[in-house]
């Protein structure tokens, strides 16, 4: 017996009712269905930029780390002074 078959069956069976509940119980499912997929895929593309930007920052972490601790002082004192001039502009 198909689908079709058995919905036919039930419909002489138990009348409109039992149909109107299936496809009642069927709408339901299939919505509930795509929100979830809908908020799993926002919370996939949540991760990966977050994850994005927390592999940015480590990478430019790694790179300051790195970096010879007189030019690191160097550079810290060069956009100081520059944020200084900035502010005395103003």
């Amino acid at each position: 017996m198909t689908t079709p078959d058995a919905l036919i069956n039930g419909g002489i069976v138990y009348g409109p009712g039992l149909l109107l509940a299936a496809a009642t119980l069927t709408a339901r499912n299939c919505c509930r269905w795509a929100a979830d997929r809908w908020r799993d895929r926002a919370d996939a593309r949540r991760y990966a930029a977050t994850a994005a930007r927390l592999h940015c920052v480590a990478t430019v972490t790694d790179a300051v780390m790195a970096m010879p601790e007189d030019l690191l002082v160097a550079q810290l004192e060069a956009k100081y002074a520059a944020d200084n001039a900035r502010e005395e502009k103003k």
